[in-house]
């Protein structure tokens, strides 16, 4: 009798184990569905765009799908997508040539650095990260990698801190400089990282001015 007693434990015992492998596989395949889905999201997000036509700059670009007019934006224009990513435009003049300085139109980064010292003056936290020259619709432009506090000056210490991290493209237009910026917040680098390419390439100016 102890004998068919334990054997019939020990059946019993057994048969759960396959139940738990299944719900183990279901585990999976719901893990496995949602970041298929999470990762079509986000391409979905990079590769839909609209074709914005900034008057008052005279340039045309790509900008990411959803984006809409940013409130209380002090730039020229700006939008942001429902992620928080970012598009700006702005100008500034062109900084007066002085004696024994390189000619900005020569080599951009002087247009650069003057850009970072001001940002530094009036946003919180600036910081330059990376400079380089790049060839953007047919003129030599200053490329910076920034990072500063996007903050609720109203309310500096009892809102949240969030740290925006972006490029911009500094191109000479005649007297002027044209301005765009791509920026997230820091958690979405990497989908600044993938459309700046895209958002250079499509930049075209009604008129390059030399």
């Amino acid at each position: 009798m102890s004998a068919a007693n334990t054997g019939v434990s020990l059946a019993f015992s057994e048969q759960p184990i396959p139940v738990r492998r299944s719900a183990d596989f279901l585990v999976l395949v719901i893990l496995i569905a949602a970041l298929a889905i999470g990762w079509w999201l986000r391409g979905e997000v990079l590769n839909a765009t609209d074709s914005a036509n900034v008057a008052d700059a005279g340039v045309q670009l790509l900008v990411p799908k959803r984006s809409i007019a940013l409130p209380n934006s002090r730039d020229l224009w700006a939008v942001e997508t429902p992620s928080g990513l970012r598009v700006r435009i702005n100008e500034m003049p062109l900084p007066t040539l002085k004696e024994g300085q390189a000619d900005p139109r020569q080599n951009p980064l002087v247009l650069v650095t003057d850009r970072a010292l001001e940002e530094a003056r009036t946003v919180d936290m600036f910081r330059s990260v990376s400079t380089a020259i790049q060839n953007v619709a047919g003129v030599a432009s200053g490329i910076q990698e920034y990072l500063y506090v996007d903050q609720n000056a109203a309310k500096f210490y009892s809102s949240p801190l969030r740290v925006m991290h972006g490029y911009e493209v500094l191109i000479p237009q005649g007297d002027h400089v044209v301005i765009v910026s791509l920026e997230g917040p820091d958690t979405k680098w990497d989908q600044v990282k993938e459309f700046w390419p895209r958002l250079l390439n499509s930049l075209k100016f009604s008129e390059v001015k030399k």
